[in-house]
């Protein structure tokens, strides 16, 4: 079985973090591709993570709901946040290779002020001799968490994983 891991850059996983989670599951009927597609429809997004009630790229002229490499996007959380992204890794998945997309944000309250920082990284893995291959997730916040605890950070991760596969297979 073919499995790979996300590879954090250091820049991105700070020793003095003040959260990190992770998730990772294996996938079956269905395809990296179609995995990939509905990873990258930032319109989707809202049907993987409750949370996300609001997601638009920052120019709008840009209709198409595809992710790019370098794009800029925001979204608007259940909480009252705005978190506003920018793509720094874009690589589809191909027969011998994972796919990744990754992004860095930073978190605003509804006043403006700014909150955190956070990465987010997604590995689409590739499909094993039975065509199994593994789904990943991982986040790393840095800054004013405020008073929420990140402790079901990785559970709420998987969830995400859980929904995109399950999208991805209809």
């Amino acid at each position: 079985m073919i499995t790979d891991k996300i590879r954090w850059d250091r820049k991105y996983t700070p020793d003095d973090a003040d959260a990190f989670g992770e998730a990772q599951m294996m996938v079956k009927d269905t395809t990296p591709e179609i995995v990939w597609r509905n990873l990258i429809n930032m319109s989707d997004w809202n049907r993987f993570d409750k949370r996300i009630v609001d997601i638009n790229f920052q120019d709008p002229s840009q209709i198409d709901p595809h992710l790019f490499d370098k794009a800029q996007f925001y979204y608007n959380t259940s909480t009252g946040k705005e978190i506003r992204c920018t793509v720094i890794d874009f690589v589809h998945p191909k027969d011998d290779r994972s796919g990744r997309l990754a992004y860095e944000g930073t978190a605003f309250d509804s006043d403006g002020h700014q909150l955190f920082t956070l990465v987010a990284e997604f590995l689409v893995g590739v499909p094993d001799k039975k065509g199994e291959f593994q789904l990943a997730a991982g986040i790393t916040i840095k800054g004013n968490v405020g008073n929420k605890t990140y402790d079901g950070l990785d559970s709420e991760l998987l969830a995400a994983l859980g929904n995109l596969a399950m999208r991805s297979k209809k």
